[in-house]
């Protein structure tokens, strides 16, 4: 019997509850035109004994320093993952002839952590088609492949972001903001040095710039000596923000080295996503139609980079509405068609894997 197996990865800040009812709904959906039906212990069987469909959550991983650390946990464990599914079946061949497939779904930085780590394996394989673990194929539900919109970054993410850097607040409760900042930027500029990266320390430095005019105007308030009396405790807090937003950071590369990164990914394996979007309902700016929370290409660049579909929501009040609420039926009135999206996106990739 061969197994399909759906392999699900939060996005940044995300938890092992991101995707909410999604997986079982997907899986139930494709073991109905599979054919499936559940078998004595409760597992997926089939009726004509030849598929199984399963759903596995990636279990809450850290969002924090490189996105080349996170994906290469993942692929071991999803290595480790197929691996112990081909030996409980006695697979004799599980890379020549395997008995499981995998389809990665990511939501938001998951897909991206999802499409690196197909190229990974692909990269890993020897010479030739035989990649493994298999997979079929990347859903991607909002990943921003190629960046996050520039009015989500203008109007959203810095609004929602300055919550880390309120907790500034009880360590130096109205400093000035020239010594905050001073103390901020001197903390960055010392953490360029070690072993990132030179491209991931122009990331990091764009995200710490952002981050220390923030923290800045978040704290400028009191007394000079408290940030000093508090240095632990700022620290800590910077090298929170600091770690978390060199993860993110891969989505501030150029706009060229993003595309080479989505082309890689989809000629090793379809690319599917899943992107959404709200309607601008403010008198100025509605004649720019909708909004999205990442970036779209052209229809005709989508070929080459994935295939993309737009799954509105006229509910969202904004594109983070929009974006975390994407897999709660409650808030997305497009949940139902977006289940169905992915199912017909599945299935098409299960028809050579299941001959």
């Amino acid at each position: 019997m061969k197994t399909v197996l759906l392999v699900f990865l939060h996005g940044f800040m995300g938890t092992d509850n991101t995707f909410d009812q999604f997986p079982r709904h997907l899986q139930n959906e494709l073991r109905t035109e599979l054919g499936c039906v559940p078998g004595a212990t409760g597992a997926a069987g089939s009726r004509n004994g030849l598929v199984e469909v399963q759903s596995v959550v990636y279990p809450r991983y850290a969002t924090s320093g490189e996105l080349a650390a996170a994906v290469e946990s993942f692929l071991s464990w999803l290595t480790n993952t197929v691996i112990d599914r081909e030996v409980a079946k006695g697979t004799r061949s599980p890379v020549v002839d395997p008995s499981v497939a995998v389809v990665l779904v990511g939501h938001s930085m998951g897909g991206v952590v999802a499409c690196d780590s197909l190229m990974a394996a692909t990269s890993a394989s020897p010479a030739g088609p035989t990649v493994f673990p298999h997979i079929l194929g990347v859903l991607c539900f909002d990943s921003p492949l190629l960046g996050l919109a520039p009015q989500v970054v203008a109007h959203g993410v810095l609004d929602r972001g300055v919550s880390k850097f309120n907790d500034l607040r009880g360590v130096a409760a109205g400093l000035p903001l020239g010594a905050v900042s001073s103390f901020l930027f001197a903390k960055g500029a010392s953490e360029t040095t070690g072993t990132r990266s030179a491209d991931a320390n122009r990331a990091r430095g764009r995200w710490k710039l952002a981050a220390g005019l923030g923290a800045a105007a978040a704290v400028a308030a009191v007394a000079g000596g408290a940030l000093y009396a508090n240095r632990d405790k700022v620290a800590e807090h910077m090298d929170w923000i600091g770690g978390h937003l060199a993860f993110a950071g891969a989505l501030f590369e150029p706009r060229a080295t993003l595309e080479r990164r989505v082309a890689g990914a989809s000629a090793s394996a379809p690319v599917a996503v899943f992107y959404t979007s709200v309607a601008d309902s403010t008198d100025v700016r509605k004649m720019l139609g909708r909004r999205t929370f990442c970036v779209v290409p052209d229809h005709g660049a989508q070929p080459r980079l994935g295939s993309w579909t737009e799954a509105a929501n006229t509910r969202a009040t904004d594109e983070i509405d929009a974006h975390v609420g994407m897999f709660n039926s409650g808030t997305n009135p497009g949940y139902g068609p977006l289940v169905g999206g992915a199912r017909r996106t599945v299935l098409g990739w299960t028809t050579e894997f299941l001959k």
